[in-house]
């Protein structure tokens, strides 16, 4: 606060001000919180968008078994029924016939 000649050091202030301001997430970032979503927004943009980049991020462009697509959306989710669900009836992933397998759509 004081500086060694007796001055008082202005730019501690605004320094102290701003290490306690918090940044707010942008674009997808402000789904996530500690590296997971809770849910997928029920706006259709923002679902788009998060459900994307999801896609994009988590599965290969090559055909998984459910077991593996489970565990790829369990790190970001605790509901993974329900973000796989999303993913296919939003047409990011496509799901064979018989339901062993899932495919990111291009």
């Amino acid at each position: 606060m004081f500086q060694t000649d007796g001055t008082v050091n202005d730019g501690l202030f605004k320094d102290v001000l701003a290490a306690g301001t918090a940044q707010r997430p942008q674009g997808v970032d402000r789904f996530f919180s500690e590296g997971r979503i809770d849910g997928v927004p029920r706006n259709p943009a923002e679902r788009d968008q998060l459900l994307g980049h999801l896609a994009g991020r988590l599965l290969p462009d090559f055909e998984l078994p459910e077991r593996q697509v489970n565990l790829l959306l369990g790190t970001v989710t605790g509901d993974i029924p329900m973000l796989r669900r999303a993913l296919i009836d939003y047409g990011f992933v496509e799901r064979n016939r018989d339901g062993t397998g899932y495919r990111r759509v291009a």
